[in-house]
C-alpha cells in the first residue's frame, strides 16, 4: 500500500553542533521531509546575513527581534520553496555569523494557499528564530505542522496605502517594478528603508497576480546585501531583490541590475511601460479595494494556459471576464496582452525567429553573437512580423541602465536583422526611446561591434546630437528657472511665477535631471527661502495656484531640488551656518513678518518651522542636511520671537 505523500514539509538549516563538538552547515530536525527536500533547502539556504547594524551575542530580547529576516520565496517547477533566515550569533566552534533557516516547501502547486500569497508567510509564529548556539541546537519542530500561519503584516490596504498616499503618490515604483519583471532583462532590486516597507510593497506587487500566478512565477527576497545578489535561475524569472537603502552607492557599481527606489522623483513619476503595468493602472483605479482585486483574481486561471503564466495574465483575464467593470480601453490592453501568447507560439517556428526572440527576451546576449540572421516578412505573416518589430523597438526602453555595449550591440542587432529599419534611424522618436539613458553616455563614440551595420555609426551620431541638444536646452531652462527663484524677486512674484501653466513641467524636468546638483551655495539659499516661505504656507494652507492637483506636485518638487541643493552643497564641506541663520532672519524680517499674512497662519507656519529646530527630527537623510535646515529654522524663529518681544515691550 502506497502511503500519499503529505502536502507540506519542514526543514531547519544552520551551522549546528555536530558530536566532536564543532559545527557544520547541514539541515536540523525537520518535519514530512525527504532527501531531495534536504538537498534543495543546503543548495538555497544563506550562509550569510549582515545586517546593516553590527551586534554581538550579548545583546537583549528586543534587540534579537530587531535582527533582519529574510524571507525568500523560490518557484522551482512543481514545488514552491519558502525560506526564513535570520542571524543566529556564534557557531559551536565561536566564530560569528551563524545564520539559521526555517525552510517549508510546497508539494502541491494547484492547490490554494490559506495565506493567499507566499509572501503573507513574512514573520509567521510558525517559522523559527532563535539566537545563539544553545537555542539553534536545541531547536525542534512540532509533528504536525503543516502549512504555517500568516504573520502579521498582511493588511493589503496598508500595504496599497503605503504605495499610494502615506508619503505621496508612489505607484511609478510599483509601475517600474512590474516593467522591468516583464522585460526580463535585468534583475529588479528595490531599495528601501526597513523591512516593514519591504513587505508592503511585494503585498502590494503580489496582489496584482492571481495567486496562482505569484506562486509560478514570482521569486523574491526581502533581505539582500549589494555584495551578494542571488542570480535568476536557469530558465525561471528574475527574482525581486529587496536591498536597504544603505547600500546605495554599492548599487550603482553593478551591471545586470536595475534599481529602483520609490524615493526618487523620477521612479514616482513613471508611467505604466507593460502591459501589466497598464492593467494594475486601470483595474486599481476604478473604486475596488485592493481586497477586492485579489478576491476577483481567487480561483480565476493565470491564463488560457494556466501551465505556462506569464506576469499579467491573472489582471487581463479578470478584465476580459468583467469588461463592465473597466474602462473600454482597458479591455484591447487585456485583448492584445492574450492574443500576443498565441502570436509568441507563432513566431517561433523557425531557429533563426527562436534567436531573435531569445535576445528580446535577453538583450546581454547580443554580446555572444554577431551574425545575425535577416528576418523577411516571409518568415512570419505580416502581422506577427510588425508585432515583434514593435516588441524588439520598445526594449531599449529598458536598456538605459544597462553597459554601453549592450546598448550599442542591440542597436546593431536591430539593423542587422531587419527590425529596425534604416529609414527609421531618422525618427527621432526612436532614438528618444534610449539617448538620455545612462548607457548611453558616450555611446555616439563607442567602439563598434564586429560585423557592425552600414547605418549604426549615423544612428549613434545622431542619438549623440540628441542627447547634446536635450543636455543643452534642460541647463538653459534650469538656469532661467533658478533666476526666476531668486532672492531679487519678491514672494509674491515668484509665486506669480509659479502659477503659470508650463512652470510644473519644467520643475519636473529639473528634479528628474538633478540640475541644481550642480550649483553653488546662492542656489541653496535661494531654495531654502523658497522652501520656508512657499511650501511652509502652503502647507498651512494658503494656495499656491488654488488648484490642489497642481498645488501639490509644484510643493513636491519645490522641496526635491532644495534637498538636492542642500546635499550638494553639505557635499562641499564649507557651510556657513552664520549665512544660513542670518537667511532665516531676513526670511522672517522680509517674507513673513512683512508679508501682510493673517496673523493665525503666521503662527500656525512658525509652529511648523519650531519643528525643524532640532536636526534629527528632520524627515531627511543626512546629520549635515538636516544642520542647514535646522540653521534656517533657528533663524527664522529668532527673528520673530524678537520682534514679537518688540512688539510686546512697545
Amino acid at each position: 500500500m502506497t502511503v500519499p505523500r503529505r502536502r507540506w514539509s519542514h526543514v531547519t538549516y544552520a551551522s549546528f553542533r555536530n558530536q566532536a563538538g564543532g559545527g557544520g552547515w547541514t539541515t536540523g530536525p525537520s518535519v514530512n521531509a525527504d532527501l531531495a527536500d534536504e538537498q534543495v533547502v543546503a543548495e538555497h539556504a544563506p550562509t550569510s546575513m549582515i545586517p546593516t547594524q553590527s551586534f554581538d551575542d550579548f545583546i537583549g530580547a528586543a534587540e534579537i527581534a530587531e535582527l533582519p529576516r529574510r524571507f525568500e520565496y523560490l518557484p522551482l517547477g512543481d514545488r514552491g520553496l519558502f525560506m526564513q533566515s535570520v542571524p543566529a550569533g556564534k557557531d559551536a566552534t565561536g566564530r560569528p555569523g551563524n545564520v539559521f533557516t526555517h525552510a517549508f516547501i510546497d508539494h502541491d502547486l494547484g492547490r490554494p494557499l490559506a495565506a493567499t500569497y507566499p509572501i503573507n508567510f513574512y514573520r509567521s509564529e510558525d517559522l523559527l528564530t532563535p539566537f545563539r548556539i544553545a537555542s539553534v541546537n536545541a531547536v525542534t519542530l512540532p509533528q504536525d505542522l503543516q502549512e504555517p500561519r500568516p504573520g502579521p503584516l498582511t493588511d493589503l490596504a496598508v500595504a496599497w496605502m503605503m504605495v499610494t498616499t502615506m508619503l505621496g503618490d508612489r505607484t511609478g515604483a510599483l509601475y517600474r517594478l512590474q516593467d522591468v519583471l516583464s522585460g526580463g532583462t535585468t534583475t529588479p532590486v528595490l531599495m528601501v528603508k526597513n523591512a516593514n516597507e519591504a513587505v508592503y510593497w511585494l503585498q502590494a506587487l503580489s496582489s496584482t497576480l492571481s495567486p496562482d500566478e505569484a506562486r509560478r512565477l514570482l521569486r523574491f527576497t526581502t533581505f539582500e546585501r549589494a555584495a551578494a545578489l542571488p542570480a535568476p535561475l536557469p530558465g525561471q524569472e528574475h527574482p525581486v531583490v529587496v536591498v536597504p537603502a544603505t547600500d546605495k552607492d554599492a548599487l550603482q557599481r553593478l551591471e545586470g541590475i536595475t534599481v529602483i527606489d520609490p524615493a526618487d522623483p523620477r521612479t514616482r513619476e513613471a508611467q505604466p511601460g507593460s502591459p501589466w503595468s497598464e492593467l494594475t493602472r486601470g483595474v486599481f483605479t476604478v473604486g475596488l479595494s485592493p481586497l477586492q482585486v485579489v478576491e476577483f483574481l481567487t480561483g480565476e486561471p493565470a491564463a488560457d494556459n494556466p501551465a505556462a503564466p506569464r506576469f499579467g495574465d491573472g489582471l487581463a483575464g479578470l478584465v476580459k471576464r468583467r469588461p463592465g467593470l473597466f474602462a473600454a480601453g482597458l479591455a484591447d490592453v487585456a485583448k492584445q496582452h492574450l492574443d500576443s501568447r498565441g502570436a509568441a507560439a507563432g513566431a517561433a517556428r523557425n531557429l533563426d525567429v527562436e534567436l531573435v526572440q531569445q535576445v528580446i527576451e535577453r538583450p546581454q546576449l547580443v554580446l555572444e553573437n554577431h551574425a545575425w540572421p535577416v528576418l523577411g516578412r516571409a518568415d512570419l505573416p505580416e502581422r506577427d512580423y510588425y508585432g515583434l518589430a514593435d516588441e524588439a523597438v520598445a526594449v531599449l526602453e529598458n536598456l538605459r541602465t544597462q553597459p554601453t555595449d549592450v546598448l550599442v550591440g542591440y542597436l546593431n542587432f536591430l539593423l542587422a536583422t531587419g527590425l529596425l529599419s534604416p529609414e527609421a534611424i531618422h525618427d527621432r522618436g526612436v532614438r528618444d526611446l534610449f539617448n538620455m539613458g545612462d548607457s548611453f553616455r558616450g555611446g555616439h563614440v563607442a567602439p563598434l561591434p564586429l560585423n557592425a551595420h552600414p547605418e549604426l555609426r549615423t544612428l549613434l551620431d545622431l542619438a549623440g546630437q540628441d542627447r547634446k541638444e536635450k543636455l543643452y536646452s534642460t541647463r538653459r531652462r534650469g538656469e532661467r528657472a533658478l533666476l526666476s527663484l531668486g532672492r531679487e524677486h519678491s514672494v509674491q512674484t515668484i509665486v506669480e511665477w509659479l502659477r503659470k501653466p508650463n512652470v510644473l513641467r519644467i520643475l519636473y524636468e529639473l528634479v528628474k535631471n538633478q540640475f541644481v546638483s550642480e550649483q553653488g551655495a546662492s542656489a541653496t539659499f535661494d531654495l531654502l527661502r523658497i522652501y520656508y516661505t512657499v511650501n511652509m504656507f502652503a502647507d498651512a494652507g494658503l494656495a499656491i495656484t488654488g488648484d490642489p492637483r497642481r498645488d501639490e506636485p509644484l510643493q513636491r518638487y519645490l522641496a526635491e531640488l532644495t534637498l538636492y541643493a542642500a546635499e550638494n552643497y553639505a557635499a562641499q564641506g564649507q557651510i556657513d551656518r552664520a549665512g544660513l541663520k542670518e537667511l532665516g532672519r531676513r526670511v522672517a524680517r522680509e517674507d513673513i513678518l512683512d508679508a501682510g499674512v493673517d496673523p493665525r497662519l503666521r503662527r500656525d507656519v512658525a509652529r511648523a518651522i519650531r519643528g525643524h529646530l532640532d536636526p534629527q527630527k528632520i524627515l531627511i537623510e543626512g546629520p549635515a542636511v538636516q544642520q542647514i535646515f535646522a540653521d534656517v529654522a533657528e533663524g527664522i524663529v529668532n527673528e520673530m520671537d524678537r520682534t514679537e518681544r518688540a512688539g510686546t515691550d512697545a
